[in-house]
């Protein structure tokens, strides 16, 4: 019995072909399952942006962007003309009108000052010519909308690497899934070998029993892992919006091997590139345009007005229309408080503001040192992953070459490959926390390149 006979495709695996068993694991799933299941099968690049265009989450923060753009046709509306149209009916208890004296020869009407009854209709059109708040009030609502904009785009490369997470667990599945399969294989020789010892009296009840146990075992990993692979497949496609399963297509790319770089440049290239952080920023200084235009509210603005007027009754002068225009100028010279209120609120959010922009800042620190020494472990645990596996194959051609020579048993083979089995299920969950690791710290740089 060899290695390749019992392995199969998964023989050879060794320190290095980690990206040959998930290649196979990958196409292996999807040839198999796609059709039967009706599975939705995407790409690497495809999921990433699928997550980042079609996620429920995604599509209403971008129509709630529509919102925020709204708040600068707000400040827009200070400096816009207003037009007003008023009419009305007045029923007065009389008619009040002046006496005129008799003069031979001329007939006087009496003047009117108070009709009985009257129709009457204005239009007056308002002009702000000058609002000393309506600048830091535009300056604040573009810098607030921009800052919505930086967050929907932190918020795309949150699910993104969402995504990825799930993307990179779902190979590792399917790889750990064709290992589990050809342990079971092995567990199934080993419990017929065994048994037919018991037959002849060569084995013990008890060696019996643990195999049986063993094949168990086996069946039990083997279904949770597919369990775990569909329920993976449901929940990417909940993420990206797009339905049903969603299967590995392809092989994702493996983590980078050069190093991490030094956690000041990298916290610097965080700073200059990390959209929540952009956006928390540009949240500071909308803050500060909005508690000067509070403060300029006490200053006061000019506004031209002009008004034309209608009376169903005609005036001392015999015409029923008129029209005017005014300058003015308004100064709130008492609100009971409402302006001074009004400055108080807009400078509480400025220094919420500005603490919110040092916690991220120490935040960022945080993620990235965690993320560093998250991916140095991973590398560590991948090369001793990688190096037990090497051994196990080793040790598993020892075992053929004894089994050949009639020194070992067939029995002894098959613990050397359930062992070399077990040193591979290591080095595909090793590789992929260096995985993941990798793409959290491009997560938390804010640097999602693949490179």
């Amino acid at each position: 019995m060899s290695l390749n006979e019992t392995c199969g495709p998964l023989a050879g695996f060794s320190r290095g072909r980690r990206q040959s068993i998930l290649s196979v694991a990958v196409v292996l799933v999807v040839a198999l399952e796609t059709d039967a299941l009706a599975q939705t099968a995407m790409t690497f690049d495809e999921v990433r942006q699928t997550a980042r265009e079609s996620n429920f989450d995604i599509r209403q923060a971008e129509a709630l962007l529509a919102d925020v753009e709204s708040q600068i046709d707000r400040a827009w509306v200070r400096m816009l003309p207003a037009l007003t149209a008023q009419g009305g009916w007045v029923r007065n208890d009389r008619q009040i009108a002046i006496e005129m004296p008799e003069v031979p020869g001329f007939s006087l009407e009496e003047p009117v000052f108070q009709h009985e009854s009257l129709f009457s209709a204005s239009l007056e059109l308002q002009v702000q010519l000058f609002d000393p708040a309506v600048i830091p009030h535009l300056s604040g609502a573009h810098l607030f909308l921009d800052a919505a904009a930086a967050n929907l785009d932190g918020a795309r490369n949150a699910i993104e690497v969402a995504a990825i997470e799930l993307y990179y667990r779902m190979a590792a599945t399917a790889a750990l899934v064709l290992v589990s399969e050809t342990n079971r294989d092995i567990r199934q020789e080993s419990l017929r070998l065994i048994q037919a010892r018991f037959d002849v009296n060569t084995a013990t009840e008890f060696e019996v029993n643990r195999a049986r146990t063993e094949v168990l075992q086996a069946e039990l990993d083997l279904e949770e892992l597919r369990q775990t692979q569909r329920r993976l497949g449901r929940t990417l496609g909940q993420l990206l919006g797009v339905g049903g399963e969603v299967m590995a297509n392809g092989t994702p790319p493996t983590a980078s091997s050069d190093p991490p770089g030094e956690i000041g440049d990298l916290v610097h290239s965080a700073l200059a590139h990390r959209p929540d952080f952009h956006a928390a920023e540009l949240e500071l200084e909308s803050s500060d345009d909005l508690v000067s235009a509070a403060r300029f509210d006490y200053l006061p603005d000019v506004v031209a007005s002009g008004r034309l007027q209608w009376s169903s009754e005609e005036a001392i002068d015999g015409e029923n229309h008129a029209w005017m225009i005014m300058f003015g100028l308004n100064w709130n010279i008492f609100d009971h408080g409402l302006l001074r209120i009004r400055t108080s609120e807009s400078e509480t959010r400025r220094a919420v503001a500005e603490i919110r922009l040092e916690e991220l800042h120490q935040q960022i620190e945080q993620e990235i040192t965690d993320a560093v020494d998250d991916l140095t472990t991973a590398e560590r645990r991948l090369s001793l992953a990688e190096e037990r596996a090497g051994l196990a194959e080793e040790a598993l051609g020892q075992a053929n070459v004894g089994f050949e020579s009639d020194v070992l048993t067939s029995l002894d083979v098959l613990e050397a490959q359930a062992a070399f089995l077990q040193a591979q299920y290591a080095v595909v969950s090793a590789q992929l926390d260096l995985d993941l690791a990798h793409w959290r710290l491009g997560q938390a740089v804010g640097d999602l390149s693949s490179d």
